[in-house]
């Protein structure tokens, strides 16, 4: 079974048990088609997907939605892929294999940011896998 297929509904089974509405896009071109329809507090979005990738959403969703945060996720230990997506303007960056309790902290630091804000409270999951899911605050994610 795929890696990302397995990371991507342990995250998704786990933000919804805490109470948020989770999108899964099927793709880096669904992700960008869900950002142009919809505000979320957070992105998460894996690096490694198909025709557009990781880098690709996190560049789409900062030109249209500059005030949503985006967390990278990849399993790429090249120390080169983190300054570029800081650089891109990531503003959350974690490398895979991760811990769920500093995964933990983190959402709910920006959750706390987007509340302070007033966001929608919905996140985005972007993942290269054929299939949607709409669930509390919402997250993308493409993990």
């Amino acid at each position: 079974m795929d890696d990302n297929v397995q990371l991507l509904d342990v995250i998704g089974e786990a933000l919804e048990d805490r109470g948020y509405r989770v999108t899964k896009a099927p793709s880096g071109e669904g992700a960008i088609d869900l950002l142009l329809k919809r505000r979320f507090d957070l992105v998460i979005t894996d690096l490694n997907m198909d025709r557009i990738n990781g880098f690709g959403v996190l560049k789409k969703s900062k030109e249209m939605r500059p005030d949503t945060p985006v967390m990278i996720m990849t399993g790429n230990s090249d120390a080169g892929v983190y300054d570029t997506a800081i650089r891109m303007g990531a503003d959350d960056f974690m490398w895979k294999p991760f811990g769920l309790k500093e995964f933990w902290s983190r959402v709910a630091n920006w959750v706390e940011k987007s509340e302070q804000k007033g966001s929608a409270r919905e996140f985005s999951m972007m993942s290269s896998q054929e299939y949607q899911t709409n669930t509390r605050a919402d997250i993308a994610s493409g993990v």
